[in-house]
């Protein structure tokens, strides 16, 4: 027995080991824009989408040999680079070290090319069978199948702004109303409520101080979380049970909205009274992302690692969508400060919806996972691999994310009305709101 043991403690220690994390790029003199030398304009305010949590922004790319194309870009503030699509990738060619050209409204920016990866290398750990060969290259992994083509399905994503372009401005995301302003510094005179960060200069992270039951907890600010979320939320829960508000990612937790249950997986809690720095919080909803049990087991470590890497200093988790909906958020970037300006009422019932966990594949959505309350199930009658066709009058085929979250969302006195699909059979079930 113990032999055996070892033999698999040998192999798990074999396994982590071809766990690689992708190169983070040096953004710090990667951007140029005539913007920053004293050209017009000295900024530029678009419109956003707000998927789940999420910002969707729509910028031009200039292609090298004339002619532009109008992309979907993803602003993630958790991102260690520039990232395109694949296919964007091969035709732009940016890894021979041309720059990258594009416009953020009238706003003209080039990116050193070298910083810029394909999404697949941009975009989380990889598993090699060979952890003492060299790393695949960027035109390589361009090469490879397009990643996680249904995270924002049906919408197409073709590029990832990280924060090392963000950083050389003054940045505003108005969730009210829905806007994304970019600023030469010194330009925008911020309001609200002035939180210090700190700024690692080599990738653009901000990281706040936030105080969560009363203990210092470093945060690094990332709107590409929908969610906030903790490295570890088991000491929180076994200090205060009830803190514990669900097993299971519902609503903007439901974060990878994959199949293979590992939303599922995932506990949700809510820490009351906390603070960013100055600025209190009524609560502060967090969840510790999961994975399959040996993924997990393997790959907590080195995520964790990576993101503190890309931070400039150890992390303990990220501030979300979730938290940051609330307010109008400027990122005064060369002054080391954000700005919260609160937007009305923090909304402590974001949670409250169907209990139900849903992951997506190829335009086909599941039921992944049953939310638990104090441990009991929240929904009866409904089972793990039902096919959801319909919430309501919402049908889930060619429906976003947030348009299936939302239609789930509703008050604990509420039913919602599911069609399933099990065994063939087409099934229809009135099903409670929790408040969780």
């Amino acid at each position: 027995m113990r032999l055996s043991r070892m033999m698999v403690l040998a192999l798990l220690l074999a396994l982590g080991a071809c766990l690689r994390m992708p190169p983070v790029p040096d953004m710090r003199t990667a951007i140029r824009s005539p913007s920053l030398t004293g050209a017009a304009p000295r900024s530029v305010t678009l419109p956003f989408i707000l998927d789940a949590g999420r910002v969707l922004v729509e910028i031009t790319l200039l292609k090298p040999g004339g002619g532009e194309r109008n992309v979907l870009a993803f602003v993630n503030m958790g991102s260690g680079s520039f990232g395109l699509s694949h296919a964007l990738f091969r035709e732009l060619n940016p890894g021979n070290g041309r720059p990258l050209r594009l416009k953020f409204g009238a706003m003209q920016i080039a990116l050193d090319g070298r910083t810029i990866q394909p999404l697949a290398l941009a975009s989380g750990l990889h598993l090699t069978l060979n952890p003492l060969g060299a790393p695949p290259s960027a035109a390589d992994m361009a090469k490879e199948k397009e990643p996680n083509a249904d995270f924002f399905a049906p919408r197409k994503i073709e590029a990832v702004i990280p924060p090392g372009l963000l950083q050389h401005f003054q940045v505003v995301f108005d969730y009210g109303a829905r806007h994304m302003t970019l600023a030469v510094p010194g330009t925008l005179a911020p309001e609200g409520v002035a939180v210090p960060i700190r700024v690692n200069p080599r990738t653009g992270f901000a990281t706040v101080d936030a105080t969560l039951d009363g203990m210092r907890t470093p945060l690094v600010i990332d709107n590409g979380g929908g969610f906030s979320a903790l490295r570890d939320v088991a000491p929180v829960i076994d200090a205060h049970p009830s803190w514990l508000r669900s097993q299971g990612g519902i609503g903007w937790a439901n974060y990878l909205f994959a199949p293979g249950g590992a939303d599922a997986l995932s506990p949700v809690i809510k820490i009351p009274g906390a603070a960013l720095g100055p600025l209190k919080l009524p609560e502060l909803g967090a969840q510790e992302p999961r994975m399959p049990a040996l993924i997990y087991f393997l790959a907590k470590g080195a995520f964790w690692d990576w993101y503190g890497e890309k931070a400039g200093e150890e992390i303990q988790g990220w501030i979300g969508g979730n938290v940051l909906k609330n307010f109008r958020v400027t990122l005064d970037y060369p002054a080391r400060t954000s700005h919260w300006l609160a937007q009305g009422p923090f909304d402590t019932h974001d949670l409250d919806q169907v209990g139900i966990v849903l992951g997506r594949a190829k335009d086909v959505v599941t039921i992944i996972g049953i939310a638990l309350k104090n441990g009991a199930p929240t929904v009866s009658d409904v089972k793990v691999g039902d096919r959801l066709l319909k919430i309501g009058d919402l049908e889930t085929s060619g429906a976003t994310r947030d348009q299936m979250l939302s239609a789930l969302h509703g008050k604990p006195s509420e039913n919602k009305r599911l069609t399933l699909e099990r065994g063939g059979k087409r099934i229809e079930l009135d099903v409670p709101v929790t408040g969780f």
